[in-house]
């Protein structure tokens, strides 16, 4: 087994969800950024994950090799663009739930009836594990695999 393997010794996947904040003021261009810049960097190290945007909060769920996921979480966290990243979850899985997305993305923004919650998600919210497992599905929910 390579240091870069997709599976760690039990042949499974790390999967990590984090969630953060955005820099006051960040636009839509800088959005677009992340996406173009994730896209590009998932499809060189064959990451995948789902990236979800709602006011002020990033949740984003990311899924690869242990060296992969430990290089771009390092470098997520040094990301002036937000800031306050607290990994969720951080574990293995026998498979991906995200194989045929790069980066997928949705803007929770652009649906009325969230705007009034200023809590959709965050830190607080994702304190337990059947809250952390909620979590994967509502982002799995986005793209239909549940």
């Amino acid at each position: 087994m390579t240091e870069n393997s997709i599976f760690n010794k039990s042949g499974n996947i790390r999967q990590l969800l984090y969630v953060s904040r955005a820099k006051d003021n960040i636009s839509k261009y800088d959005i677009f950024d992340i996406l173009q810049t994730s896209i590009k960097q998932n499809e060189n190290h064959d990451v995948s994950g789902f990236l979800v945007f709602h006011r002020e909060h990033f949740m984003q769920v990311i899924e690869g090799s242990n060296l992969d996921i430990e290089k771009l979480i390092n470098n997520i966290k040094k990301d002036n663009r937000h800031h306050n990243v607290v990994v969720i979850l951080d574990h293995f899985v026998e498979k991906r739930d995200f194989v045929y997305w790069v980066m997928g993305f949705k803007n929770l923004d652009e649906y009325g009836n969230l705007k009034d919650n200023p809590h959709v998600f965050g830190t607080d919210i994702l304190q337990s594990e059947e809250a952390r497992t909620k979590a994967i599905a509502v982002l799995k929910g986005f793209i239909g695999l549940t």
